[in-house]
């Protein structure tokens, strides 16, 4: 964003800077508020990149300052409280962590609301907003809730979206991003090459990319089309059902 691209490695972050080709690195010693990043995110709207880390918390990053949100790290919640992904809308970021997800002003930096799908049993991975649902997705399973329910906090308004099969007893589920009108979860399988991505629409649920050598690292639209990223390369998708483009492979 803004002209930089931002790596983070697990103790800190190296900002590359496009048009100087400069290089500069973000740590705890001289800028971040904490070491075992886990999550990076540009939002454009807010014109900031916000960075997750293992406990929970959190930095903004806008025009070179660090300013820390430690809402989740300090919570008095028990269990895995780890930044898994970011997510905005309507104005909003939304933190997926461990506990459940909390929803953020930018603006103020502060938190507005928290839900708990599964009551802090299970981590939330990624969470996405379609239509007037928020849909929240755990290792083997996806849940919803009403964005115009007043109580969507409380774990009880919480369902299981019964569409979305349970996984096997070797795989899970890890990525779900919204995608020209329908949502896409990837299923990685323990037996290598194996991974696949399922789509759930008005159809039903099925598996739209499989059979194929693929090991799913992560899924993420950017300029309408979906990024299938693996250990090894890149698949851009236009259109589902047509053939992807492979941005980049790594050779052995």
């Amino acid at each position: 964003g803004n002209g930089v691209v931002l790596v983070a490695y697990p103790d800190g972050i190296q900002e590359y800077d496009i048009k100087s080709g400069e290089s500069t690195f973000w740590t705890e010693v001289n800028s971040l508020s904490d070491i075992n990043i886990t999550a990076l995110f540009f939002d454009p709207l807010s014109d900031a990149f916000w960075v997750g880390y293992a406990n929970g918390n959190i930095d903004k990053i806008k025009k070179n300052r660090v300013l820390n949100i430690p809402a989740i790290k300090i919570a008095q919640i028990p269990g895995d409280k780890k930044v898994n992904k970011f997510y905005q809308h309507s104005g909003f970021i939304y933190v997926s962590s461990g506990v459940g997800i909390v929803k953020i002003n930018p603006v103020k930096n502060e938190v507005v609301e928290s839900y708990y799908p599964t009551g802090s049993a299970n981590p939330i991975l990624e969470m996405v907003i379609f239509q007037d649902t928020m849909y929240a997705l755990t290792a083997n399973k996806l849940l919803k809730g009403s964005l115009q329910n007043p109580a969507l906090a409380d774990q009880s308004q919480w369902i299981t979206d019964s569409r979305v099969d349970t996984p096997a007893s070797t795989a899970k589920y890890q990525n779900i991003v919204l995608f020209k009108n329908s949502l896409y979860l990837s299923y990685l399988d323990n037996v290598y090459g194996k991974d696949s991505i399922f789509q759930l629409s008005n159809a039903g649920f099925q598996m739209v990319v499989g059979d194929v050598d693929m090991e799913i690292t992560n899924l993420k639209v950017l300029n309408n089309k979906l990024h299938v990223i693996q250990y090894y390369g890149v698949l851009s998708y236009e259109e589902i059902n047509l053939a992807p483009t492979i941005l980049y492979e790594y050779a052995f």
